[in-house]
């Protein structure tokens, strides 16, 4: 393992974290549920220029009641994709990534829809690019949540 990867490992941790922080903090109620059970998706986009963009969907349920994660990452024009490697167990299988390239020099944003066989459960999601800059937003499965960074 790398420093790099060494270092990305562990930022990803500190991110993940914090998400769930947020997750207890904007739906309270819904924090016991939280604790007893959640799962957490984080793939890593790599792009041709060397840029890295992990993605993350911090998701209250156990991941045996997963169905989907779909991402859509907009990326800025020119850039292209190299790599993508999907969260490792249950949840890499049910991750799907797509990369649009249409957006403005410097600006990246994340839409992500978690797909669950039980009712409504909350989610974070989040995108962080090149270790320096993140987005994070919370809702419910079933909804398009979009994390901005401009």
């Amino acid at each position: 393992m790398t420093m790099n990867e060494s270092l990305l490992i562990k930022r990803t941790l500190l991110v993940l974290l914090i998400l769930v922080g947020l997750g207890f903090a904007i739906y309270p109620g819904l924090s016991a549920q939280m604790e007893a059970r959640h799962c957490s998706a984080t793939p890593v986009v790599i792009l041709a220029d060397g840029s890295t963009v992990m993605l993350s969907a911090t998701i209250g349920t156990e991941a045996i009641y997963v169905q989907n994660i779909y991402y859509t990452l907009h990326v800025p024009r020119g850039k292209t994709l190299k790599e993508v490697m999907n969260t490792a167990g249950v949840l890499g299988g049910h991750e799907t990534v797509t990369v649009i390239a249409d957006n403005d020099p410097g600006k990246y944003s994340s839409s992500t829809l978690v797909s669950v066989i039980a009712s409504q459960v909350p989610v974070t999601t989040s995108i962080m690019v090149d270790d320096t800059q993140s987005a994070a937003i919370s809702g419910f499965s079933n909804q398009r949540l979009v994390a901005l960074l401009q």
